[in-house]
Order: structure tokens, then C-alpha cells, then sequence
């Protein structure tokens, strides 16, 4: 579903917010129980210094930047209007951490869980 402005910002040295760019078509991607993200293609006639942790908000939620996109340049800065291109470029929920974070089921060593004597990693689900 196409929305219209979707502004992405960053955080600047003095942790101020500024605006990065503003991307007028945009599709975002919600499944039950799934992933939710925000996908878009833009170009510019300059390069946009896109960084992991940039971020945007819709809904309420915030989405944020986790992998820098590659970029296509057609021309020299200001030569065209599309001279980069940036595809693909995806905002993550905060939900999606929880998908890069390994679990470990920790049990102590004996019946009694004294934190000297450590724990074992047991591998149960």
C-alpha cells in the first residue's frame, strides 16, 4: 500500500534529530505474527549518506535502518536527477530485533543453583 511522505531522520553528534530525506512512495509490509517493515526505491542527484540507525516513523512505531543499501550511480552529483539510486532500502520494526537475539535455556548445574559452581546450556527448546 503506497503512502505519501514518509520522512526518514538520524541522529546528528549533539544527538539532535534531522531530516536525512523524504521518500514520496513507499510500501509497508505487515504480516501476522511476522515481520513488519518499510521498503522503497529512491534516487537523488546527490548521494544520500544513508547510516544504520537512521529512521522514520509510521503509525506510531518507529522503523529504523539495520543494513546500509548498495547504491547505483547513473552520473556525475547534480548531473541528473537520478544520478543514485538506492533499491530496496529497508526499515525494520523494533520487533525485529527480537529475531537476532539467541535464547539460551540456562539450568544450574545442580539442585541447588549456587552461582559459583555455574550453569550448562541444556539445548531444550
Amino acid at each position: 500500500m503506497d503512502r505519501v511522505e514518509l520522512k526518514i531522520y538520524y541522529l546528528d553528534d549533539d544527538n539532535a534529530t534531522q531530516l536525512r530525506c523524504i521518500v514520496n512512495k513507499w510500501k509497508f509490509q505487515d504480516t501476522m505474527m511476522g515481520e513488519q517493515f518499510i521498503t522503497f526505491n529512491i534516487s537523488s542527484e546527490i548521494p544520500i549518506d544513508f547510516s544504520v540507525g537512521d529512521f522514520c516513523q509510521f503509525r506510531g512505531e518507529t522503523y529504523t535502518l539495520n543494513y546500509v543499501p548498495s547504491v547505483t550511480q547513473k552520473a556525475r552529483s547534480k548531473e541528473r536527477q537520478d544520478s543514485y539510486t538506492y533499491e530496496s532500502v529497508k526499515f525494520e520494526s523494533f520487533q525485529e530485533e527480537l529475531t537476532r537475539c539467541i535464547m539460551l535455556d540456562i539450568t544450574p548445574t545442580t539442585g541447588d543453583y549456587v552461582a559459583a559452581l555455574g550453569t550448562n546450556y541444556t539445548g531444550s527448546s
